[in-house]
């Protein structure tokens, strides 16, 4: 009986960590369509010709709208920070580096953005940007509960 149960936590996890990661694989390649696709020059991928940049963008985003500034400019950011934390928690463990590493990752961008409006580092300070980190920081701890909460009551 014992066997079969670890059988069935087993199973349950390594279904967990598969999902965490292909939530995660989803979240970056939507950060990084959005990202392609609705901006005139790409940082990244300067190295790609522009012919290709130009059959992504099905449709022109150009940010001036609220709305559309937070798609365009905060979203990709939202989502890799997403995949970075979805991705960590399936490897997480209970031990004190573990969660170092992890606790770490959830302070990453916030430091970040601070640091680029004290000009610590270069970049351009973005409140949408902390909103962007915030609601995918809290969509991440809100579906950690629920998952918590659901193999509790197993």
């Amino acid at each position: 009986m014992n066997v079969a149960k670890s059988t069935s936590t087993d199973l349950a996890k390594d279904r967990s960590v598969m999902t965490k990661l292909m939530l995660s694989g989803i979240m970056i390649l939507a950060g990084t369509f959005i990202y392609i696709s609705s901006r005139k020059s790409v940082l990244f991928f300067d190295w790609i010709p522009s012919a290709v940049f130009e059959a992504l963008r099905p449709f022109e985003i150009r940010g001036t709208s609220l709305p559309e500034y937070f798609v365009v400019y905060s979203l990709p950011d939202g989502l890799w920070y997403g995949a970075l934390l979805s991705a960590q928690s399936a490897f997480l463990k209970n031990t004190f580096w573990s969660r170092c590493i992890f606790g770490f990752s959830i302070l990453l961008p916030f430091v970040w953005e601070a640091l680029q409006l004290c000009d610590g580092i270069a970049g351009t300070f973005d409140l949408m940007d902390l909103f962007a980190y915030t609601l995918a920081l809290s969509i991440f701890l809100i579906c950690l509960n629920n998952h918590q909460n659901y193999h509790e009551q197993k």
